[in-house]
């Protein structure tokens, strides 16, 4: 294990490479950060063992230094997923947006983290790191503070457009998911809609209406749809390729957490009273 003056050393030669922004100099710097960030953690272990209680500088700025080597690592991810900018708007400039666009730029960042974070690895990963300019983060804060006394800023007040069915909307997009997960292993698109029909006593109709609707007016849906049926298809063929779409991915483990059957009771127990088809009237 390296003391926390070889580990000093080392981090000038990490500051060295983090002005150096050629790309082939990204793979020295990332290493150099992983490796300072296990020679802190071992640092700080030790000197958490040595001396549990009061203060301790050495394990103090061991945690500090990772902390900040961290920080750095995250920023240029941040960069490389195409986050630092949205439009020609830098989102680190806070006096670039208005306040009633705080809330799109936050939904944006948490989403993009949480869709960043490989499927089949985020029982390692949770919770999510969501990278957030600071002061968009100081604005949650303080967002949530005064929500707690009654208050409510431009990140949570209602909005006076759009639909007021959000929920209800998301489950219907879940339901259409479902419909083409299903067209993907091979069932017609009026086969899928009557599985679907059956589980969440939404009719065919309903879901043909739906689609039709929300693909117009639901961001994301095309894609999502497409992905599902992506997803069935794996199914069908028992095997993932190497270069599967990751939404695919996503939905694949989507539908093994929750099956039809077990969305189509929570879709009953929510918004059953909307629905009067039944598949013996089918009407």
């Amino acid at each position: 294990m390296k003391t926390f003056d070889e580990l000093e050393r080392d981090l000038k030669e990490f500051e060295a490479l983090e002005r150096d922004r050629r790309p082939s100099a990204r793979a020295k710097r990332q290493k150099a950060a992983l490796d300072l960030i296990n020679g802190y953690r071992s640092i700080y272990e030790r000197e958490a063992t040595r001396h549990k209680i009061g203060a301790n500088k050495e394990r103090d700025l061991a945690w500090l230094r990772a902390r900040e080597i961290f920080d750095h690592l995250f920023g240029e991810s941040f960069a490389w997923l195409g986050l630092a900018q949205v439009g020609d708007v830098d989102v680190y400039e806070d006096d670039q947006w208005k306040p009633e666009t705080f809330r799109n730029l936050l939904s944006m960042l948490i989403r993009q983290a949480n869709e960043q974070t490989p499927v089949d690895r985020r029982e390692l990963h949770d919770p999510v790191w969501a990278i957030l300019p600071r002061w968009l983060l100081t604005q949650l804060e303080f967002a949530c503070a005064a929500a707690d006394q009654g208050e409510y800023r431009p990140l949570f007040q209602r909005s006076t457009d759009g639909n007021a069915d959000w929920t209800w909307t998301q489950f219907k997009m879940v339901a259409l998911t479902h419909v083409y997960f299903l067209v993907g292993q091979r069932h017609t698109l009026t086969a899928a809609r009557d599985v679907v029909a059956k589980e969440t006593g939404i009719s065919p109709k309903s879901l043909e209406q739906y689609e039709r609707e929300l693909r117009n007016d639901a961001d994301g849906l095309n894609q999502a749809l497409e992905s599902a049926k992506l997803a069935g298809s794996y199914v069908v063929n028992s095997k993932i390729p190497d270069d599967a779409d990751r939404h695919a991915i996503f939905h694949l483990h989507q539908f093994g957490g929750e099956t039809l059957h077990q969305f189509g009771a929570r879709y009953r127990s929510r918004f059953g009273k909307k629905h009067t088809w039944t598949p013996e009237t089918n009407d």
